[in-house]
């Protein structure tokens, strides 16, 4: 049996002018962390908004939840007839809650007034009505 031997060229000198050649760029992450995201924003929200209505609180989600951002858009345009779109709305906004908030005592002007102070207590803009 033979030793062999290898040989292996130098890697060519490059003129770098007194200037160090740049790392390559890392590799970039190709996640868009949502839950990462999600996450700090939550930290600095602190407490969700709490609902009071017929002598219950009912704690809401401590964002505004998208599902009611769209099925709110309706009334956003001055379309309050759209009573499928706010029923949707409302049961993503109220959860567990819905039952309890829209039952035989609150009235419409009550619901207005929930869909009107929970944007606003969201940081968002009220639809007008």
């Amino acid at each position: 049996m033979t030793a062999r031997t290898t040989t292996t060229k130098a890697a060519p000198h490059r003129r770098t002018n007194g200037v160090k050649p740049k790392a390559p760029p890392a590799a970039v992450s190709r996640v868009i962390d949502v839950d990462a995201h999600r996450a700090a924003r939550l930290e600095q929200l602190g407490p969700p908004p709490v609902l009071r209505i017929n002598g219950a609180d009912y704690e809401l989600p401590p964002e505004m939840p998208a599902q009611v951002v769209t099925a709110f858009g309706a009334l956003a345009s001055g379309d309050v007839t759209d009573l499928a779109g706010l029923d949707v709305g409302l049961r993503a906004l109220l959860g567990d809650a819905y039952e309890a908030v829209v039952d035989e005592s609150t009235s419409f002007a009550d619901l207005e007034f929930v869909i009107t102070a929970a944007m606003e207590s969201y940081g968002m803009a009220a639809p007008e009505s």
